[in-house]
């Protein structure tokens, strides 16, 4: 078992940084990106809650409008 205080994968700044940097990217509607950084943080993480719920939103965007201009 974990010692008492350590931080879970969850809590990592790494994992928490990459989160929102994804959040970021989807609002800039840069969606590869966000992939990238959301698949880099779910193979650290993959119960990552925040990062979970980004990426069932990027599935749910039409991936078609990536390739527009």
């Amino acid at each position: 078992s974990m010692p008492p205080g350590t931080k879970t994968m969850s809590e990592t700044p790494a994992a928490l940084a990459s989160a929102t940097l994804a959040q970021l990217y989807i609002q800039q509607d840069h969606l590869e990106q966000a992939r990238r950084v959301l698949a880099r943080v779910l193979a650290a993480d993959p119960f990552h809650g925040h990062a979970l719920a980004l990426a069932e939103r990027l599935a749910a965007r039409p991936r078609a409008r990536l390739y527009a201009a």
